[in-house]
């Protein structure tokens, strides 16, 4: 937003659609290189289940990184750490060092 404040929400899907987590953000960084997002919120739904359902549920903190490779055919695929999710308020701005993994489908963006 023009003031600073972060408005928004998201939704992740897992292991083929099998998986939807909803959050709404409440911390967004991004890095000097323009392509990097760091963001950070709570989870509001979760929908479906996997091995990762478990420690994701409504109310908990949620973290994640991702990094926009651009676009076309000769680009590298866009890559997202894994969810980070926990029953403790998550501060703004926080560092895990999480590995970055390529993403399966779609696009990622950062503006």
């Amino acid at each position: 937003m023009p003031d600073g404040s972060v408005q928004g929400s998201g939704e992740l899907t897992y292991t083929a659609g099998q998986l939807k987590i909803h959050f709404d953000i409440n911390c967004l960084t991004v890095g000097l290189d323009g392509k990097t997002a760091t963001m950070s919120g709570v989870v509001t739904s979760v929908d479906g289940s996997s091995p990762v359902s478990g420690s994701v549920q409504p109310g908990y903190s949620c973290w994640f990184r991702v990094v926009d490779n651009g676009e076309g055919n000769n680009a590298a695929p866009d890559q997202m750490t894994l969810l980070f999710s926990g029953a403790s308020a998550l501060p703004c701005g926080l560092n895990f060092s999480n590995a970055l993994r390529p993403i399966e489908g779609g696009n990622i963006q950062v503006k």
